[in-house]
């Protein structure tokens, strides 16, 4: 089955990669949600080891489904002001492509000071139900991770932002994997057991 795709290319020279990929991811997170079930999946064709790049791209195999997420009220404001390049939807090449997974890895978040503190927290009050003495040292040390980016994100709910942690991983087998490929979060992305949808890391090459 064929998938189809379309681009948003963030316009400003001062952009902030972070933010505006957030309000993307945010924009597919609210179309999702009522909209399921969640097959589309993000990348990022212009990721590097720096940097998640000025260009998000969004894949899926339903064409009328990602036509309608692309003349959502966001990105139809954002073309309007001059923010974004939006492509129209057009079928993926999938000739000399790699599969890639963007995990969100909700790990990485355990290496930020705030959540160290919390985390110290939560094991001071374990140890006083307890009635234990606290040894912070026993806490297990955060664990190394590769190269990552973080997209910021606003939740409706508590009104606070948080980040989207995120990862990539290349499928050195190049193939798609029948159901479970399909399979990603309200986010667009893969996670690090549940969803192990893929898209192709290049969209546009050429043959």
């Amino acid at each position: 089955m064929p998938r189809y795709y379309f681009s948003v290319r963030y316009l400003s020279s001062n952009a902030d990669m972070r933010l505006l990929s957030g309000r993307c991811i945010t924009a597919l997170h609210y179309y999702l949600i009522n909209n399921k079930p969640y097959d589309i999946g993000v990348s990022f064709p212009l990721w590097t080891d720096k940097t998640l790049g000025r260009e998000i791209d969004f894949v899926c195999e339903g064409l009328d489904k990602l036509q309608k997420l692309r003349n959502c009220d966001y990105f139809s404001m954002m073309i309007r002001e001059g923010l974004f390049a939006v492509s129209d939807v057009d079928v993926v090449n999938e000739k000399g492509i790699v599969e890639v997974r963007f995990v969100r890895n909700q790990g990485i978040k355990k290496i930020f000071p705030g959540e160290m503190r919390r985390r110290l927290t939560r094991a001071r009050k374990r140890a006083e139900t307890r009635g234990e003495a606290f040894a912070p040292s026993k806490l297990a040390s955060p664990k190394e991770f590769g190269v990552f980016h973080s997209s910021f994100l606003g939740s409706s709910s508590t009104g606070q932002s948080f980040m989207l942690h995120i990862q990539r991983e290349i499928d050195r087998s190049c193939q798609r994997e029948g159901v479970g490929s399909r399979i990603f979060n309200s986010y667009g992305l893969a996670t690090m057991q549940s969803h192990r949808g893929s898209v192709p890391q290049r969209l546009n090459q050429q043959e």
